[in-house]
């Protein structure tokens, strides 16, 4: 019998991912106006946290990341060595494209943020790590989707639990299996404007020895920007940084030096 989703679990944990770069702190408010709580759940679930060690309070009513979540953060780095793999070719890659990028893995509650690398322009997207990608809208899910059979793909948007299905943008149709084929045989997937209008993103499957997608990696821009020049690079830079990604991973793995 498979076991029932904690949903108020994943209640805190879509707390915990309203923190990002561009907004360290948080209020009750804004649990109420992202994720549709009312005030009195909000607040419950902002103390419990507290209370956890994993959010702090500051006087005037503001939440800031507690100090369990720096420890877990840590060791998460050390415990997690497909991070430290990740991480720097991600970096480069953000540089040589422009563009902000990150990889994604398949979870249960989704498709995951693991890395992100933040474009150095002066207006530019980014993601946060813990972001759960919408699996139709997004040219991750569509990736991870294409990877699927028909009747895997099924049971896996059927198993979807709230947390992992949620979509601030508008919705987006299931794409067709010959499309999925399609992606598939392609090795990427190109994503103008699914979840959201003014965002584009191109991304392509990590393939590991056995030849299972182990992550994705994708860039992402404004549309505008989302050029058949801007395509090609990516999908050849993006290729790359799988190939090394995969390499590097499957080194590993087999205890080579």
């Amino acid at each position: 019998m498979a076991t029932s989703t904690n949903f108020s679990l994943l209640k805190g944990l879509g707390i915990l991912n309203l923190f990002s770069d561009s907004r360290p702190e948080i209020t009750a408010a804004t649990v109420v106006s992202e994720l549709g709580m009312n005030v009195a759940t909000a607040h419950r679930f902002l103390m419990s946290l507290e209370e956890a060690g994993a959010l702090n309070r500051l006087n005037r009513g503001t939440y800031v990341l507690g100090h369990r979540i720096s420890e877990l953060g840590l060791l998460a780095g050390k415990s997690n060595p497909i991070l430290a793999i990740v991480q720097p070719v991600l970096d480069r890659l953000s540089l040589d494209l422009g563009e902000s990028v990150s990889a994604a893995r398949l979870l249960r509650a989704g498709i995951t943020c693991i890395a992100t690398a933040v474009s150095v322009q002066d207006i530019s997207i980014h993601t946060r790590v813990g972001r759960i990608y919408e699996a139709a809208g997004t040219a991750h899910g569509q990736i991870w989707l294409a990877h699927m059979t028909d009747d895997e793909r099924r049971a896996y948007l059927a198993d979807l639990s709230p947390a992992g299905s949620q979509a601030k943008g508008r919705p987006n149709p299931l794409p067709d299996s010959q499309e999925f084929e399609r992606i598939r045989n392609d090795g990427f997937c190109v994503n103008s404007g699914g979840q959201q209008e003014e965002i584009g993103g191109v991304a392509v499957p990590v393939i590991d020895a056995q030849g299972k997608i182990v992550l994705t990696l994708a860039a992402y821009c404004f549309v505008s920007r989302l050029t058949d020049e801007m395509i090609d690079r990516s999908v050849e830079k993006l290729s790359q940084a799988a190939q090394t990604i995969s390499l590097a991973v499957s080194t590993g793995a087999t205890g080579a030096k």
